[in-house]
C-alpha cells in the first residue's frame, strides 16, 4: 500500500547573496515517523527547518504538507495546519511563567474576543445577582474556553514533568528546563508535525536522556510525526526511523540508520569526522 507523505520538500533551493544554503533538496517524511536531518555545521539543516516552518522562503522548489502547497503561506498560517517547532536558540518569554508560556501557544484555539477574555471573574461577586447572571450568560464561552485550554496545558506540564516549575518565571530556570518548556509550548499547538532544531544542544548527559525519552513518548503516545536536527549521531541512530544527510546544502545520503552508517559518502563527509 502506498502511503502519502505528510511532508514533501520538493527540490528546494535557498541562497543568501552568494551563499547557497540549500541546493535542490528533496525528501519526504511519512506520517508517524521520526525523521532526522544531520550533517556538519553549515550544512543547511536549520535553513531547511526554517523553510518548512515559513521563516525562510526558498527561491526554488515547493513544500507540501498533507498534499497542500504551503510554500507561500506565512508562518502564522502554518501553525493552525498542524506544524510546530522549537528553536536552536531558546525563544521564550523569560519574564513569564512556564504555565503562561504554554498558554501563549494556545492562541490559535481561542475564539473569544479581547473584551470577553479580559474580564477578571472575581468582580462578579460584587455585582447584584441579576446583573451577575446576565454577564455570565454573555461571557460563559470565554470561561469554558479558558478552562479547556488550561486543561490541555496542565496535561502537557504533567507529561513533561514540569509541575514543580509551572509557576516559576522561565528566566530563572536551568537551561535544560527551559528547553523542556519550549518543547511544551510547541506541544501546546497540538501539532501533527513537530520540528525540533537541536533540542539537546548544550545539555548534560542526564538532560539529554530525559529529552530523548520525551521525544520518544511524544512520538509513541501522541502519534506525532517528528523532524529532528541533532548533532549527537549516536542518539539519532538510536531513535530515528530514517535519516537524510546534508553537506554544503546538498543531500548526500538518505535511508535508515543502518543504511546511513554504511554509506561511504556520508562516512567521508560526516560520520568519519564524528568518530575521529
Amino acid at each position: 500500500m502506498i502511503i502519502s507523505p505528510l511532508l514533501h520538500v520538493d527540490h528546494i533551493s535557498l541562497s543568501f547573496g552568494g551563499i547557497r544554503a540549500v541546493q535542490n533538496l528533496d525528501f519526504q517524511v511519512r506520517p508517524g515517523e521520526i525523521f532526522a536531518i544531520i550533517g556538519p555545521n553549515g550544512a543547511g539543516k536549520t535553513s531547511t527547518i526554517n523553510s518548512i516552518s515559513g521563516f525562510y522562503r526558498p527561491q526554488q522548489g515547493r513544500i507540501y504538507f498533507k498534499g497542500q502547497d504551503i510554500s507561500d503561506l506565512p508562518t502564522y498560517k502554518r501553525a493552525p495546519l498542524g506544524i510546530a517547532r522549537t528553536f536552536q536558540n531558546i525563544a521564550l518569554y523569560t519574564n513569564m511563567t512556564a504555565l503562561d508560556n504554554l498558554m501563549a501557544a494556545r492562541y490559535i484555539y481561542m475564539k473569544s474576543g479581547l473584551f470577553s477574555g479580559a474580564i477578571y471573574w472575581d468582580i462578579l461577586k460584587y455585582l447584584p445577582q441579576s446583573l451577575e447572571e446576565r454577564i455570565r450568560k454573555v461571557w460563559q464561552p470565554a470561561i469554558w474556553e479558558e478552562v479547556e485550554n488550561r486543561h490541555v496545558v496542565e496535561e502537557i506540564i504533567d507529561f513533561l514533568e514540569m509541575a514543580h516549575v509551572r509557576k516559576m518565571p522561565v528566566g530563572t530556570l536551568a537551561y535544560g528546563l527551559r528547553k523542556r518548556v519550549e518543547l511544551g509550548r510547541a506541544l501546546a499547538l497540538e501539532p501533527e508535525l513537530l520540528l525540533l532544531d537541536e533540542p539537546m544542544a548544550g545539555m548534560n548527559v542526564e538532560e539529554k536522556e530525559d529529552m530523548a525519552r520525551f521525544i520518544l513518548d511524544i512520538h509513541e503516545q501522541r502519534n506525532t510525526t517528528i523532524v529532528l536536527i541533532e548533532h549527537d549521531v549516536g542518539l539519532v541512530m538510536d531513535i530515528a526511523d530514517r535519516i537524510v544527510v546534508l553537506d554544503f546544502g546538498q543531500k548526500i545520503g538518505e535511508g535508515t540508520p543502518e543504511e546511513i552508517s554504511k554509506d561511504e559518502r556520508v562516512i567521508e563527509a560526516y560520520l568519519g569526522e564524528q568518530g575521529a
